[in-house]
């Protein structure tokens, strides 16, 4: 900041930008760091807590932690990140479909072929290829290009649902 120093962590109601890899977690994050301008990315598959795994707890409904995240954010963009990176055979490449979806948005600074270059210098051989192609993937989310092929709808609410 040009005005005020800050550490490594984001001070509450001061994020810009909250990607958020399950729902639940996309709303607390945004309920402590967000504020009105705040743009969420949210993969909509749901992380159970233990808890809920085991039946002492219960997890709130996907579509209720959705539309409390449009409520109090700028706009949100939500889509199962996890369910296309399984098709692409690696669920857990839902982390670079999140990080494609926050570069194809053009919230930050950077260029594609900038990450691009960073996955490609991170990874070699299939798995260079996989995230590459996840990550590409979650770019045509955030373009709204992504074929229906994948099965898989993205929801952005530019102006929150308000």
């Amino acid at each position: 900041s040009r005005y005020r120093r800050y550490g490594p962590l984001i001070p509450r109601h001061r994020a810009t930008i909250i990607v958020g890899f399950e729902p639940l977690e996309a709303l607390r994050a945004l309920s402590s760091y967000g504020n009105p301008l705040t743009r969420v990315i949210m993969n909509l598959h749901p992380n159970y807590p233990l808890g809920v795994l085991s039946g002492a707890d219960t997890y709130p409904e996907t579509q209720a932690l959705m539309e409390a995240v449009r409520r109090i954010s700028a706009g949100v963009l939500a889509f199962n990140a996890t369910e296309i990176a399984h098709h692409m055979g690696s669920p857990v490449a839902a982390n670079m479909v999140m990080t494609g979806a926050l570069a194809g948005s053009e919230l930050l600074p950077m260029a594609v072929p900038a990450y691009e270059k960073v996955i490609g210098e991170l990874f070699s051989g299939p798995a260079r290829q996989l995230n590459l192609e996840a990550f590409r993937a979650g770019v045509l989310i955030a373009r709204g290009d992504l074929p229906a092929v994948w099965g898989t709808q993205a929801s952005l609410l530019k102006d929150g649902g308000k």
